[in-house]
This record gives structure tokens, C-alpha cells and sequence, in this order.
């Protein structure tokens, strides 16, 4: 006898239905929390003598909570933003200023207050050039071609060294070596700089021409044979033997009022200057010249010039 047993299986339907999950958050407001005494140095650069100072918030708060800057001196506003510049113009060194420090981008919303104060720890750059000059030139004064820069106003220039070497001025000339510092108005007081002078050596020399005088010229005017420079009442020099000029001279026509009365024959034209160091001497010789008249008186000088360095 055999018994069988079935099975039966229900097919069920499954609905999935979605689960929502309702969030909700509370929107709380940063805890931001200022410094006081902060002390800000004004950047080396730019040398500008503005002297303003970026503050931005995260010099004042802590762990760069805030952004927006205001600055007050007392209940004045002097500057705001993010971040805040302040102008040289509107503060003092050594002197407490209020911040406030809001965290978000306006002056709007919790904020915190702090104190700062600025100061100058930046040296003012000094840059010398140098220069050369001639010895007929005057020697520049002190300062001239330095300049300081600072990034507040007010650096002055002193010089603390000065010293002149002239064992080569015959082949270099002379060098005056100048040596400056720069301080500034709070004292910072910058790296020395210096500059040197060259004043070379001029050794053109320009030898007085010949000239011609008359007996009765010479008669009246005996000073016009001297050694000394031609007046500059003299319109034209008798040279060589320009013979129009010679006669123009003789008849007076190109000569200046008071010309004889006051020249000589004329001089060496040599550098003139503190180091030129030229020294002129002359020694003449006096020639009679034989004439158709003896009573003409007439006479050659053969002047020689020596011109030492």
C-alpha cells in the first residue's frame, strides 16, 4: 500500500513600501574668540614711505574663525574690510587699537573684539652711485647721488666715513671714498652703502698764440707785453700772422674799449680746480729787431711757458 504526500506552496505578493527619514538642523552661529595686544610690524615693502598695514582677521582670531575686519581708534572707525588696510596716515605707532572681527564676510552677524598695535621693525634700503668727474668740476656734496627708501616716511641719510686717496693721480686720479647709512624715523637704521668719487686729470694744455703790438700801443700800454690773460675787453687777438687782424688790431678797430688798459699777451689755459694741481711759470727773452728806423724801438719777446702737474 503506498501513501503520497503533497506539497502545497503559496505564492505571496510582497509590497515594498520606502521609508522617508525626516532630518531636521539647527543652524548655530561659529564660537570666535579675538586677542588682545597683538603687535603688527608694517611689511619692508613696498618702500613706498605710506606706510599702511593690511590686517586681515585671522592675525586677530583665533583659528581663522572670523573675515570681516573693522579698526577703531576710541569710538572712530578707521578702516574696515576683508581684510582691513589701514593708512599711515591714520594711526601712530606704540598705540592700542580696537578690532572687531566678525566671522562672516560683512559687519554682520557675532563678532569678536581684540586690540592691535603697529610697529616699524623694517630698515630703510639706501642705494649709493658712484661717480667720476674732471678735476675742473666741484666735487659733489655730501648725499649727493644716494638715496634712501623706507617703508614709512621720514629716513634721513647721514654719512659716517670719508676718506681721499690720491697716491695715483697721475694714472687714476683721485678717489674720494664716501660711506652712508639711512635711519629712520623710529630708528631702524639700514645696511651701510658706499660710493666713490673719481675726479680724473685733465692734461690738455692750450698755449697762448703769438701776437703782435704796436710801439705806440706798447708806449701808451706797456702792461700789454705781460704775462698775465688777455683782457676780455679785447673783441679780437692779433694772432700769428693773420695779417688782417693784425692791422684790424693796430688801427684799433677790433678791440674793445679799455682793452689795452687792462691786457696782457695772453696766458696758458690749463684745467683750473681743486685736483687739477697745475703750476704755470714763464721766463722771456727780449730780441731787439733791426730797422730802416732805429728810433721805432722795435723788439721780439721769445716768451717760454713750462706748465708742471
Amino acid at each position: 500500500m503506498e501513501k503520497t504526500n503533497f506539497t502545497f506552496v503559496k505564492a505571496f505578493r510582497c509590497l515594498f513600501l520606502p521609508l522617508m527619514v525626516l532630518m531636521s538642523f539647527n543652524t548655530i552661529s561659529a564660537q570666535i574668540s579675538c586677542n588682545d595686544n597683538v603687535q603688527i610690524s608694517v611689511p619692508a615693502a613696498p618702500a613706498d614711505g605710506q606706510c599702511n598695514v593690511t590686517i586681515s582677521a585671522d592675525m586677530v582670531s583665533e583659528a581663522d574663525a572670523g573675515d570681516f575686519v573693522q579698526i577703531f581708534n576710541g569710538p572712530f572707525l578707521l578702516a574696515e574690510g576683508a581684510p582691513a588696510i589701514l593708512s599711515g596716515a591714520d594711526y601712530d605707532f606704540n598705540t592700542n587699537y580696537t578690532v572687531r572681527v566678525y566671522e562672516g564676510a560683512t559687519a554682520t552677524g557675532n563678532f569678536c573684539w581684540g586690540s592691535i598695535s603697529i610697529e616699524d621693525k623694517a630698515a630703510p634700503i639706501i642705494t649709493c652711485t658712484d661717480i667720476a668727474i674732471d678735476c675742473t668740476a666741484a666735487v659733489p656734496a655730501v648725499g649727493a647721488s644716494v638715496v634712501a627708501e623706507d617703508n614709512c616716511a621720514g629716513a634721513e641719510i647721514s654719512i659716517v666715513d670719508q676718506s681721499t686717496n690720491d697716491d695715483d693721480n697721475c694714472t687714476t686720479g683721485t678717489v674720494i671714498t664716501r660711506q652712508y647709512i639711512a635711519v629712520d624715523a623710529v630708528g631702524n637704521v639700514s645696511a651701510p652703502c658706499t660710493q666713490t668719487i673719481t675726479i680724473t686729470r685733465v692734461t690738455t694744455v692750450d698755449f697762448p698764440e703769438d701776437i703782435a703790438w704796436s710801439c705806440d700801443q706798447y708806449a701808451s700800454n706797456n702792461n700789454i707785453t705781460a704775462a698775465t690773460a688777455i683782457a676780455p675787453q679785447c673783441n679780437a687777438v692779433v694772432l700769428g700772422d693773420d695779417s688782417d687782424a693784425i692791422d684790424g688790431a693796430l688801427d684799433g678797430t677790433e678791440m674793445g674799449a679799455g682793452c689795452l688798459a687792462n691786457t696782457g699777451s695772453g696766458v696758458p689755459s690749463v684745467a683750473q680746480g681743486q685736483y687739477c694741481n697745475f703750476a704755470v711759470s714763464s721766463s722771456d727773452e727780449f730780441l731787439e729787431l733791426c730797422g730802416n728806423d732805429t728810433s721805432d724801438n722795435l723788439f721780439k719777446i721769445v716768451r717760454t711757458w713750462t706748465v708742471l702737474d
